[in-house]
């Protein structure tokens, strides 16, 4: 198990935040060590008390750290993965527990599965892809 960090803190990023508060300890990790972020400042004045480690650019992975994408730009995100897993950065996906993966669906690396979304049989995720709410793959 390892501390996940959380790449980007804007509002993706907050709203992972929030995603991850419901899954701790069932995907990979047991607590948030913080997040990544050009902006040091971010998270002032959304009521999250921890820190922006560095910038996406500056961060070194340890062994123990697992990370998951928060960025919403595709090609800042495709930008942002690539780094960190040319540095051994372990990514992890996030599935909510209301989401529905239904029997053979296929789910890589670095995938967010937000509330109420479904994964339908045969369907294939590839690394880093965000479900928000409610949303379906078939």
């Amino acid at each position: 198990m390892g501390k996940l960090i959380i790449v980007g803190a804007g509002a993706l990023g907050r709203e992972i935040f929030h995603l991850a508060h419901d899954i701790i300890d069932g995907d990979g990790f047991e607590s948030i060590k913080g997040f990544l972020d050009p902006d040091p400042g971010a998270l002032k004045g959304h009521g999250i008390e921890l820190p922006v480690l560095a910038s996406e650019a500056d961060y070194v992975p340890e062994n123990t750290d697992r990370f998951v994408l928060a960025i919403g730009d595709p090609v800042l995100r495709e930008s942002a993965a690539a780094r960190l897993e040319g540095l051994g950065a372990h990514f992890v996906s996030l599935v909510h527990p209301s989401a529905d993966v239904v029997g053979g669906a296929k789910i890589a690396d670095g995938c967010v599965l937000a509330q109420f979304t479904m994964l339908a049989v045969g369907a294939s995720l590839d690394p880093h892809v965000f479900m928000n709410v409610g949303s379906v793959v078939g």
